[in-house]
């Protein structure tokens, strides 16, 4: 998309639209290998030998990708650059890269996973030479390069349009980086000390895809992000009520598409209807959501309804895959959640420490993974209510984690001896010394984790010799395991642990 090789459709069908319609061809005809059967960007996608030897030809001296050796030329016709390794020496690269006037694209591939382990830090003389010298590029991937400062130069690459600087150092960025107006997509993903955003971001107005996951510091979001007309993805949004009117700004921005973290959510326990305002039912790209409020120690009861009434004004288009909810602080929560949301495959509950009782999340048939950790004030995961003690409950599960719930006591207010989860692969429970029963497992070849949980658990969850795996830690008062009879039957637990 950068390149210009996906043309604008004039029609509703986005260039990312069909950009992933050539990418679906391309694996069809078995020029990229896709270990997903959907053929999608999340998974691993890989290219055989023989199709690369071909690309290689096909681009001639137009590319040039360096893995490991030193020996790499560049002439007046390279266009796209790219290293597999840390570049030792700068000087050298850029003294090489100068007869290539007309470069494109200049990317580094490292291998590194933490920040600044290897390689010497990218400094501002070098990016400084770097942006001078190649004003044409439009690609430029300088990810987990041990950045600690972009110089105001970087306005020079006025025809960039994709901006990788993610996993670096950066407190801040340059204002002069929102000269870049055909900037297209911009990653800081897990920028981790960046604090803020330069306060003309309303002016990268091509802008369509803004990665800030994992830059956990900052404090606000800038004005005037309403004319980010174009924005498809921004996967991380920090309330400041006092800076900003954020929340009636999002609401024009309904062609966000895939994950979105909003942080700040206490900000509205005053006035809890603004949170309608943001209209997430009406984005439909929207895949996941994460609702994040700052953990109150507070016992204020208008903090309770306040949370109640801005969440039911927060209820997601039907498309969503993913739910996640921390520092919620209302007791319930609203009847969306369960009913809804029919594709909903994971969901994360926690730090929620005045909830008492959760929706029917066992109607959700999708549901896939599911994960309850660290609150005080619930009981029980279910109540008794019609359909929700049945064969048919979570009937997609695979995975269940409940953690730190000190007074949860079991599954259902009045027990119940059905067995439900027929899929399961996975169960955790860490940190519930108080939970003694919960529904027998249908599924077999499960692996179980048991920590800190009553002694009446071990032997009610189902017969311990159809599990794959069980490793039990912290189990007050056991005293021995009703493990079933060794006699004519096979015995598949491959790994046990007291």
């Amino acid at each position: 998309m950068a390149l210009g090789f996906i043309e604008s459709s004039s029609g509703s069908k986005s260039m990312e639209d069909t950009g992933k319609e050539y990418f679906k061809e391309l694996c069809w005809r078995f020029f990229f290998e896709n270990s997903s059967e959907e053929c999608n960007f999340d998974s691993d996608v890989n290219m055989h030998d023989v199709m690369r030897d071909l690309t290689i030809n096909v681009a001639g001296k137009k590319y040039v990708h360096e893995s490991f050796n030193c020996d790499y030329v560049f002439r007046e016709k390279t266009r796209h650059v790219s290293f597999g390794y840390e570049i030792k020496s700068w000087s050298n690269v850029l003294f090489k890269l100068h007869k290539a006037k007309g470069l494109r694209t200049f990317q580094l591939f490292s291998s590194n996973y933490r920040l600044g382990m290897y390689g010497p830090m990218i400094n501002e003389a070098v990016m400084d030479e770097l942006f001078s010298s190649f004003p044409r590029l439009r690609v430029l991937g300088l990810n987990n390069s041990n950045i600690h400062v972009v110089p105001n130069s970087i306005r020079k690459l006025r025809h960039l349009r994709y901006l990788d600087i993610s996993e670096n150092y950066m407190a801040s960025l340059p204002n002069s980086i929102t000269k870049l107006q055909n900037l297209q997509t911009l990653n800081l993903m897990n920028c981790y000390r960046l604090s803020q955003l330069p306060r003309n971001t309303s002016n990268l107005v091509n802008l369509r895809h803004l990665g800030l996951m994992g830059a956990y510091r900052l404090t606000h979001m800038p004005k005037g992000m309403v004319k980010l007309s174009c924005l498809q993805t921004v996967s991380y949004l920090v309330l400041d009520c006092e800076r900003s009117n954020m929340v009636s700004e999002l609401n024009v921005l309904n062609y966000i598409n895939g994950e979105l973290k909003i942080i700040g959510l206490e900000q509205l326990r005053r006035t809890p209807s603004k949170a309608s305002l943001i209209n997430l039912k009406d984005k439909k790209g929207l895949q996941g959501l994460r609702l994040n409020w700052k953990p109150s120690w507070d016992d204020k009861e208008y903090e309770a309804k306040g949370d109640e009434t801005v969440i039911e004004g927060l209820q997601p288009h039907p498309n969503v895959e993913l739910l996640i909810i921390r520092g919620y602080d209302g007791v319930g929560l609203p009847n969306w959640v369960s009913t809804s949301l029919s594709n909903l495959t994971e969901i994360g509950i926690g730090k929620c420490q005045r909830l008492q009782y959760l929706p029917q999340l066992g109607n959700l048939q999708a549901l896939k993974v599911l994960y309850l950790g660290d609150m005080r004030s619930l009981k029980f995961i279910h109540k008794n209510e019609p359909c929700s003690c049945s064969s048919r409950s979570f009937p997609s599960l695979e995975s269940l984690s409940l953690k730190e719930m000190h007074n949860l006591e079991g599954w259902w207010e009045i027990e119940e001896t059905l067995p439900i989860f027929p899929r399961l692969l996975s169960f955790k429970i860490d940190g519930c010394p108080k939970l003694s029963s919960m529904p027998k497992i249908a599924s077999t070849g499960v692996d179980v984790s048991l920590c800190d949980v009553g002694v009446q658990l071990v032997n009610t969850i189902g017969p311990l010799k159809s599990f794959k795996r069980l490793k039990l830690q912290e189990i007050r008062d056991l005293v021995y395991l009703e493990m079933g009879s060794r006699q004519n039957i096979d015995w598949p637990i491959q790994n046990f642990k007291i």
